[in-house]
């Protein structure tokens, strides 16, 4: 097998998801079933794991990912807490509107 065969078999392996102007490459073929395989499960293995004491090593490629995960739930947050506030501005004016309704 020449190098080149063997860079094609590998790269057969690499699963390329694109999202908007960013291109993540996503290598899940090389772990194994011990490892931790998503940014998900490194922060339920941090939040909810009894091994406050344990040493975690992430490969660069999923620190990447981990911190675009962080990014997105950042963004997600935000999103949800100025919806929260325009639907408490509503119900704010609703119950304004009921009582204004009640009084005349």
């Amino acid at each position: 097998m020449s190098f080149k065969e063997f860079l094609e078999s590998q790269s057969k392996r690499v699963k390329i998801r694109i999202k908007g102007d960013r291109l993540r490459i996503i290598e899940e073929n090389y772990l194994r079933e011990d490892k931790i395989r998503s940014p998900t499960e490194y922060i339920d293995y941090l939040l909810l794991s009894d091994d406050k004491g344990g040493l975690i090593v992430l490969d660069h490629g999923s620190a990447e990912e981990l911190k675009e995960r962080l990014i997105e739930l950042e963004d997600e947050a935000y999103r949800l807490r100025k919806l929260k506030t325009i639907y408490e501005i509503i119900a704010a004016i609703e119950l304004f509107v009921i009582i204004l309704l009640l009084v005349v």
